[in-house]
């Protein structure tokens, strides 16, 4: 599956995105790319030395203890 073709994007410091779109798009693969959880088949992706990269996954049951709220795991 092919998610883009000559694409650029630049996010500066302070700013925020979000990633919307139906279902089956590509999105989580998307995200994934970006955290380096899929390979990449061409491109780059480069980060900033300073960047903070943090993304809520759709499935994050095994991220949280039984007994952490969602604030808890947001401030680890």
């Amino acid at each position: 599956m092919q998610l883009f073709r000559d694409v650029g994007l630049q996010v500066e410091a302070g700013e925020r995105i979000a990633i919307i779109g139906p279902n089956g798009a590509g999105k989580t693969t998307l995200l994934r790319c970006l955290m380096n959880e899929l390979m990449l088949d061409s491109g780059e992706i480069k980060w900033a030395e300073m960047a903070n990269i943090a993304y809520f996954a759709q499935d994050h049951a095994a991220d949280f203890a039984e007994d952490m709220t969602l604030f808890d795991w947001m401030k680890q």
